[in-house]
């Protein structure tokens, strides 16, 4: 008994002991608990840092193709209006290459869409070299309307991109074509024209005795003169051959009239005369027919009236 009272107040307190480390443990975070904390934790960071990353991706990837998209827009549309007014067109290197009037398309070394003249070169596309990989290809498309194919796309597997284009070349001389065989990925063309074109040129409209002796090249009566041949002697075979004539004998006429300043004047206004009448000559026709009916009404009224009359 006595044994047992000395022994009780050490249980006591070693019990006391115990229950308040139990106490004092249930306070705080266990390792799992922490460990399961600082996993979610990362999971969140993880999928912000995702998120923002996807979206900085796709930004930069759109701006990219609206950059690519808005460069390939720009270089066909110049493209187009150096072509569409082109004189001659050629798929391959022409033999005058160093030809002051040339001029190229092509794409360079850099990737870049660029025109060369003897003036200087010009870069078509972006000058960015993150968006610079452009491939060029030119076809004929139809030889005998001039109808010229292009085709400008972007090679960045970030941003493919591709642009057709059909345009018709309006200022090919008459009785060329392209010359050349396409596709290619470069085209040589010319705007201006040189001096044997001139000379040429000159030589035709010495052939045209209206336009080199009577009238300019931009007067409106010309104009009329030409629409006669075109729409009506051209339509037969008597007005094709009437049109060989006027052209064989327009050169020793027009040296003949040169020395004879009264004649041309005479001459002039006779032309001007002409002109008027077949400018307005559906009027006139209109107007003779008009007449010619209301003289046989009138004859034929009159003849009923005295008729008539006979008979009272």
């Amino acid at each position: 008994m006595c044994e047992l009272e000395i022994l009780y107040p050490f249980y006591r307190r070693v019990g006391e002991i115990n229950v308040r480390y139990k106490d004092t443990g249930t306070a705080g975070f266990t390792l799992i608990e922490l460990m399961v904390t600082l996993a979610l934790v990362g999971l969140v960071i993880a999928g912000g840092f995702s998120l923002y990353f996807f979206a900085d991706r796709s930004f930069v990837s759109g701006t990219v193709s609206a950059d690519v998209q808005a460069d390939i827009h720009l270089a066909m549309q110049r493209i187009t209006n150096e072509l569409q007014l082109a004189h001659t067109i050629n798929f391959q290197e022409p033999n005058d290459a160093s030809d002051e009037n040339l001029h190229r398309l092509l794409v360079n070394e850099s990737g870049l869409v660029e025109l060369r003249t003897s003036r200087g070169n010009q870069i078509l596309t972006s000058m960015n070299r993150g968006v610079a990989d452009y491939e060029l290809s030119f076809g004929t498309i139809d030889v005998d309307r001039n109808i010229l194919g292009i085709e400008l796309s972007s090679r960045d597997e970030k941003a493919p991109y591709s642009l057709q284009s059909e345009i018709q070349v309006l200022n090919i001389r008459p009785g060329q074509t392209f010359m050349g065989t396409g596709p290619s990925d470069t085209i040589y063309f010319t705007k201006s024209i040189s001096q044997k074109e001139r000379a040429d040129a000159e030589v035709v409209r010495r052939r045209c005795l209206i336009s080199s002796v009577f009238f300019d090249d931009q007067d409106p009566d010309l104009d009329v003169f030409r629409s006669f041949r075109d729409d009506q002697l051209q339509t037969t075979e008597v007005g094709r051959i009437l049109i060989r004539w006027y052209y064989n004998v327009s050169p020793s006429l027009s040296d003949a009239l040169e020395e004879v300043p009264l004649v041309q004047g005479i001459v002039r206004a006779f032309m001007r005369n002409l002109a008027s009448y077949l400018r307005w000559q559906d009027t006139f026709h209109l107007l003779f027919v008009t007449t010619f009916a209301t003289a046989l009404l009138s004859v034929g009224w009159g003849r009923r009236r005295s008729r008539l009359l006979m008979e009272l």
